[in-house]
């Protein structure tokens, strides 16, 4: 019967593992890093974070939430500082 030889091989080659997502909305990105939608669409808009655009969508690969967390950030130079040191003498 081959039919029952190709049913066999088949169910051998099926896994019942639920495959893990790579990418994620940015509501996900944003909510996993702890800060707010409008930080996460600026770090987008800077491309501090690679993103795929699926029509009007924005996915980011959970890898690079991973990479983003992992590494050192710049922080702008505030003026509050500047202020405050060349201020009054």
């Amino acid at each position: 019967m081959p039919n029952g030889r190709l049913n066999e091989l088949d169910s051998q080659n099926r896994t019942t593992e639920v495959p893990k997502k790579f990418l994620s909305k940015k509501e996900f990105f944003c909510d996993a890093l702890g800060v707010s939608m409008r930080t996460g669409e600026n770090l987008i808009a800077l491309k501090e974070v690679t993103v795929l655009r699926v029509g009007r969508r924005v996915l980011i690969p959970v890898s690079e939430l991973d990479r983003f967390a992992r590494r050192d950030h710049r922080t702008k130079q505030g003026t509050e500082g500047e202020a405050r040191e060349g201020g009054h003498s």
